[in-house]
């Protein structure tokens, strides 16, 4: 659990990518934030995790996802991740460029809600660049 800002808006970075270590992202992060509500979440995920694992724990808990990938090779495609979230009734929506859908998770968020980036140590990692760190 890792947090920061971009402007305004708080962002907590973690690499969950198993639904066990997703259920106490969730549970730790809102506090983390420092503010209520759900939060919307930019999703990527290697190819061979539980994604419809991931994506039940988000269900109810988060205002959207994002879904999007590093690209070919071990990754879920944001496609695939979509598909996924469809099956398991939560919103969301595709977009394959990390950098975009940060940038739509933010513009989603607004000045008062806040965004969580999980499901993959490489996307929070390419991330985490976007995002000033907090001390925590």
């Amino acid at each position: 659990l890792e947090r920061g800002r971009v402007g305004s808006t708080p962002v907590v970075l973690d690499g969950a990518h198993v639904p066990g270590s997703l259920e106490l992202v969730l549970e730790e992060a809102g506090t983390l934030a420092g503010r209520p509500g759900k939060p919307v979440v930019v999703l990527g995920a290697g190819a061979d995790k539980d994604l419809p694992g991931l994506l039940k724990v988000l269900r109810g808990r988060v205002d959207r996802v994002l879904c999007t990938s590093l690209g070919r090779g071990p990754h879920a495609s944001p496609e695939r991740l979509l598909e996924e979230a469809r099956k398991e009734r939560v919103p969301a929506e595709a977009h394959p460029d990390p950098e975009r859908a940060l940038h739509m998770a933010l513009r989603t968020a607004g000045t008062s809600g806040w965004v969580l980036v999980t499901g993959s140590l490489h996307l929070v990692g390419r991330l985490r660049r976007l995002v000033t760190k907090e001390d925590a």
